[in-house]
């Protein structure tokens, strides 16, 4: 059911319903490691299926190819920035952290979504 609401609410608000099946993740994975691995495995597939996807039709051109290339090293960056603060945290403060981050999706996309409206 959770999965459910994911897919629906990142269809309605083109916000990516990825962030919230971390909410169903949180409850499906015993520790932070397996729900952080989860979570990397789920978001390469999507990512490599969007590629994929994007290639066939004919959407991906120079410019993001140039794009990407350029942003290779800041994924590289980031991944690194992330680990080490997952190492360094406790379960409880990489929990509050999920939910924190979660919060903040959830307002991004509403306070989008509200934007188009108006």
């Amino acid at each position: 059911i959770l999965s459910l609401f994911s897919g629906t609410a990142g269809a309605i608000s083109g916000g990516g319903g990825i962030y919230f099946l971390a909410v169903y993740l949180k409850i499906a994975c015993a520790t932070p490691a397996s729900l952080r691995g989860t979570s990397i495995v789920t978001a390469v597939v999507l990512m490599l299926v969007r590629v994929i996807l994007l290639v066939a039709v004919g959407a991906f051109n120079r410019a993001m190819v140039l794009e990407t290339t350029l942003l290779v090293p800041m994924i590289f960056l980031g991944t690194w920035t992330g680990t080490r603060l997952f190492h360094a945290s406790s379960p409880a403060r990489f929990y509050a952290a999920l939910q924190i981050l979660l919060l903040c999706a959830a307002l991004a996309i509403t306070v989008r979504g509200l934007i188009k409206i108006i």
